[in-house]
């Protein structure tokens, strides 16, 4: 199956100090060893934005050249392919009801005319495959250390548990 990968999964992937980095790479490193083989891919809109996103404000490429040739860096680092587009923007999904999930919607068929699935961070995308959050070891539960006849946490030094 195709990856469409959403431009923040490209974001979080290309640049170590974004905070979503180890979120995208633990994902991809777990799906690149489970699938037998992992087809990624970008497409125009996530490319642009990709470069756009670098080099604008947040400031993970210090210019438009920068962040183009990061996103060389990252293809090569992790094959991808290149999805064309020749979807029209009339096959939006029902969903598709404000300005702002207009490139979602497109990229989710997109991907659908590939055969494939959007990969997004962004909990928002009907349909979208969501990188699931890290999963964090809970912290094991300790017994505070009291030596034999020492004093306990509940006695507040005034005096001496037997045990």
């Amino acid at each position: 199956m195709i990856h469409l990968l959403d431009v923040n999964v490209l974001l979080a992937l290309a640049y170590p100090r974004h905070d979503l980095h180890e979120r995208a790479t633990d994902w991809l490193a777990k799906a690149d060893t489970t699938e037998h083989s992992l087809h990624l891919a970008t497409c125009s809109i996530t490319e642009l934005g990709f470069i756009r996103v670098a080099s604008g404000a947040a400031g993970w490429a210090a210019n438009v050249r920068i962040a183009i040739q990061d996103l060389q860096f990252l293809k090569k680092q992790w094959p991808m392919a290149f999805l064309e587009d020749g979807v029209p923007g009339s096959q939006l999904d029902d969903w598709v009801q404000r300005s702002k999930h207009v490139t979602d919607g497109h990229l989710m068929q997109l991907a659908a005319a590939h055969g494939g699935s959007v990969v997004t961070l962004d909990q928002g995308i009907p349909g979208a495959y969501l990188i699931p959050a890290l999963e964090r070891h809970s912290p094991s539960v300790h017994e505070p250390f009291v030596p034999y006849g020492g004093v306990t946490p509940r006695s507040n030094g005034v005096g001496r548990q037997q045990l």
